[in-house]
């Protein structure tokens, strides 16, 4: 089965800077390119839902490394191993950099913010504490 791309996800990646690359080139890692994103949001999502600051600054140096280096640290699991298993191409190195970096600087700068404003949260300052909405009588 050949894998093809809806117009929407053709549309959306253009915009990131993939409107050079063939759709049928695109069509076979384009699920693949959100698995660095997937594994964050569910580690950040495990950290913050366990309240646990070590998790959560776990994710710092990974954050650090994927706005150093031109492959995400979570692309190597892809491309070490999943894309052989798929018969894909690698992520990160030809196909996978766009011409322009700038969607993908922005998500590594939210990723950033993200980790900076969750160190700051009150369960991080005081282990043990929630913050409670609700109204106090």
């Amino acid at each position: 089965m050949t894998p093809t791309l809806t117009a929407t996800t053709r549309r959306r990646l253009d915009i990131q800077g993939f409107d050079t690359i063939s759709t049928a080139t695109l069509a076979k890692v384009a699920p693949w390119f959100r698995l660095a994103f997937g594994l964050c949001t569910v580690i950040a999502g495990i950290g913050t839902a366990l309240a646990s600051p070590i998790v959560v600054w776990a994710l710092v140096p990974i954050a650090a490394l994927g706005a150093i280096v031109p492959v995400h640290p979570f692309d190597l699991i892809y491309n070490v191993g999943i894309r052989y298993l798929r018969g894909t191409g690698p992520l990160g190195t030809g196909i996978a950099v766009p011409p322009s970096a700038r969607m993908t600087f922005i998500a590594r700068c939210s990723a950033r913010a993200c980790c900076i404003a969750t160190r700051e949260s009150p369960s991080s300052t005081k282990p043990g504490t929630r913050i409670s909405i609700a109204k106090k009588s």
